[in-house]
């Protein structure tokens, strides 16, 4: 099998378009539809279409529309990078005429860098047969009974566990080059380039480490964007990560959404937002105005915004608003930002004293009336600064289902 990557994925339109009869394996990321989650996708895809000679037709899917793939500006610059495009990508809308209910029984679902089925997912009705991610397992988590092969593992980047079991049961030769830039900057960008730091704090472990090692001994000096290095290769996609100069504030809010939804309760939206700080987020004009709309068009009774960037006016912060504990070696920090439609700005409010109270990893330090740094802040916005420089929003997300869990109770 003679393939690179923009080969391969027409194969399978190819294939999905004129084969209804056989069965159809859909392999999604979350809802986030990250550089991980969609070459995650895409990489597991080529092993599974590779290695079985199941006659099953495996479809790399992202759970959003092709339009939306323009606000993820890293997905956008690294698939240019290795000679994609956003078009080369299989879309929500692209598989509706699976969901009719005739083709039930053609379908099953494994998911990659995710361990639970979410309410967005189109697919999320059918069986899950497969499950492979990075993060710990929440409380009372249950493998599904249809899930044959459960590979969860904590490290820096879920592709990363797709490397490793591309390299375990392919002859390397039959691993496209382009697949493995692909991969590459994908698990860079994860594990923060391998700082010093993140390398130190363990975000970025050995395997993460060797997985690299094993793309670059495969794929060589195109890697590196042939004469650059890895470091330039990070910072190049740190930087299309961090271009927001063409997004609005609802697709800030969008681009990287993810919902804590619980039966019968509230739904959190929690987004994280690269390229913005904590105390200038709430300062772009309209900000609680379109944060209310896209709590109110989601049905959300709150939006929670992990934001990471760069202070500013740095030289006329205080101690208070600008802890030195809290700076990423980058010189960026996090921050958290809370808000919520008027009608339900009391579970915001209650969302936010929980979070102060319990933040457990997070560290967060309230900004409070921000006087100090003549910056005062609305009075129905929130904004705390992340004093833990290793928490990121996987520390926030069971923080926020154990308050809906309390709160529903």
């Amino acid at each position: 099998m003679d393939w690179d990557v923009k080969k391969f994925l027409k194969n399978i339109r190819k294939n999905f378009k004129s084969d209804p009869e056989c069965k159809f394996v859909i392999i999604t990321g979350n809802e986030s539809c990250d550089l991980d989650s969609i070459v995650s996708a895409i990489g597991y895809a080529f092993l599974k279409t590779t290695k079985e000679k199941d006659g099953d037709i495996y479809i790399p899917y992202c759970n959003v529309s092709r339009d939306d793939i323009d606000l993820r500006t890293e997905v956008v610059y690294w698939l240019k990078t290795v000679g994609l495009l956003k078009e080369d990508l299989i879309t929500a809308g692209d598989l509706d005429w699976l969901l009719k209910k005739e083709n039930a029984k053609m379908v099953e679902l494994i998911l990659v860098d995710h361990l639970q089925t979410e309410q967005s997912n189109s697919f999320k009705n059918y069986p899950v047969v497969e499950i492979i991610d990075h993060r710990p397992l929440p409380k009372d988590y249950k493998q599904p009974n249809t899930c044959a092969f459960f590979n969860v593992h904590i490290v820096g980047s879920c592709t990363t566990l797709i490397t490793e079991l591309l390299f375990e049961h392919l002859d390397p030769s039959k691993i496209p080059k382009n697949l493995c830039h692909l991969l590459y900057g994908a698990i860079l960008l994860d594990n923060d380039g391998f700082s010093a730091f993140a390398i130190e704090v363990n975000k970025a472990t050995k395997r993460d480490q060797l997985a690299c090692k094993k793309l670059l001994e495969h794929a060589g000096q195109a890697l590196l964007n042939q004469d650059g290095t890895q470091n330039d290769v990070y910072e190049a996609l740190k930087k299309a990560k961090c271009d927001i100069s063409g997004l609005s504030l609802q697709q800030l809010f969008q681009r990287d959404c993810k919902k804590v939804i619980l039966p019968d309760c509230p739904i959190i939206l929690c987004s994280t937002i690269t390229g913005v700080d904590c105390q200038k987020l709430p300062y772009i004009s309209g900000f609680f105005d379109d944060a209310s709309l896209f709590c109110s068009q989601q049905n959300a009774h709150a939006l929670v915004c992990v934001t990471v960037g760069r202070i500013p006016n740095v030289e006329n912060s205080c101690p208070n608003c600008n802890p030195k504990e809290a700076f990423l070696d980058d010189g960026t920090r996090r921050g958290v930002v809370i808000t919520g439609p008027p009608q339900n700005l009391a579970f915001a409010n209650k969302l936010w004293q929980y979070l102060i109270d319990y933040s457990g990893a997070l560290h967060l330090r309230s900004l409070k009336g921000g006087e100090c740094c003549n910056t005062p802040i609305h009075q129905d916005v929130h904004i705390a600064v992340v004093t833990n420089p290793c928490a990121t929003r996987k520390q926030l997300m069971p923080i926020l289902n154990d308050f809906l869990m309390k709160e529903c109770s």
